[in-house]
């Protein structure tokens, strides 16, 4: 029996966004847009009524802001809740650490990888409710985004996929000539531009933390300078399996 197309809403204000995101998604066999909200009030009305699996959510919208609208329907009582893919093409810690406590399942910012953004919404819609999705008990952006990583740095991103491809990978991954050069490829750029941004990324989220990453199994204290971008990025796949083993971060 064929299982039923993932039904995704789509909430953005941006009209040229919204016809390439449905355009895209409706060319798919496993992904149908059921809907399309211009701005929050509009999209608490399509959640009620189309009931979606999962919901593409800008932050920054005109009438209600989608904080405002994870907010309602955290008070609301659904027969059907959907899962949420926030989305903003201003990274701030603020925003994001505040739709995550809301019940957000995932950040990206923009502008963002179709194909990247079609994997996500597969892998958010087969959790139930309050679960992580299988094989990942904390979610790569999570842990990124506890480490300290900002959502608006080039690096975050980065850090994310490299996490993602370190979890994905099944024998000895080099970080070098498979992470590097996998993130470049997807994000259109060069190893050395990756390594650089997470780089920067990682001594950034390091001063912020003062000069220490304590929560992260396998590095502690990292002495006088903050880890290298191989280490930090197996730190944080090792805090992943733990939290699968009872244990995590903080």
């Amino acid at each position: 029996m064929e299982e039923a197309a993932i039904r995704l809403l789509i909430v953005d204000d941006n009209p040229e966004l919204c016809d390439i995101l449905e355009n895209y998604f409706n060319l798919t066999s496993e992904i149908t847009v059921c809907g399309v909200a211009r701005d929050g009030e509009e999209a608490l009305f399509r959640i009620a009524q189309s009931q979606p699996d999962v919901v593409l959510l800008d932050l920054i919208m005109p009438k209600l802001d989608g904080i405002t609208v994870l907010e309602r329907l955290a008070q609301a009582e659904l027969a059907h809740r959907p899962r949420f893919i926030v989305t903003s093409a201003i990274g701030q810690d603020a925003f994001t650490s505040t739709a995550l406590s809301l019940g957000a399942d995932y950040y990206m910012i923009k502008p963002y990888d179709l194909d990247a953004l079609r994997a996500r919404v597969r892998l958010v819609a087969v959790r139930p409710a309050g679960t992580a999705a299988p094989g990942f008990p904390m979610d790569a952006a999570q842990a990124v985004l506890a480490a300290g990583i900002p959502p608006h740095v080039l690096g975050y991103r980065y850090c994310i996929a490299g996490v993602e491809m370190l979890l994905e990978s099944q024998g000895p991954c080099s970080i070098v000539k498979d992470v590097y050069a996998g993130v470049a490829e997807r994000f259109e750029t060069t190893p050395a531009c990756v390594e650089g941004a997470v780089r920067k990324a990682i001594r950034r989220a390091w001063e912020q933390n003062g000069g220490q990453f304590s929560a992260l199994p396998g590095l502690g204290d990292t002495g006088a300078a903050p880890p290298a971008n191989g280490r930090f990025l197996m730190a944080l796949r090792a805090c992943i399996a733990s939290v699968g083993r009872g244990r995590g971060l903080g």
